[in-house]
């Protein structure tokens, strides 16, 4: 399980959590594709992570020559809106645009 305030990421189960005010767990549902850049993303936080190498991970078929998939990110960011409030994920974020 990993955790980054206030979600927590289930890899074994596929399973995005985030926490309530009520301390109460909301599942935010995520497709399987936009599950595994969250999961290779947060497991790699300590670093930029290139899109090249997220293509390589995820879409391990596709050569990053082959115009990446811009929707999956983008459902990532709409399903986790308040990660970017996360200091991990904005420092990664900030990272990432550098």
């Amino acid at each position: 399980m990993k955790e980054f305030p206030p979600f927590r990421l289930d890899p074994v189960n596929q399973r995005l959590w985030r926490r309530g005010d009520a301390q109460d767990d909301e599942r935010i549902l995520l497709m399987p594709k936009a599950f595994a850049v969250l999961r290779y993303l947060v497991e790699h936080l300590d670093r930029l992570v290139s899109q090249d190498e997220l293509l390589g991970a995820v879409w391990p078929c596709i050569s990053s020559a082959q115009n990446a998939n811009t929707e999956i990110p983008t459902q990532v960011r709409a399903s986790c809106s308040e990660m970017s409030h996360s200091a991990s994920f904005s420092n990664a974020q900030s990272r990432s645009r550098s």
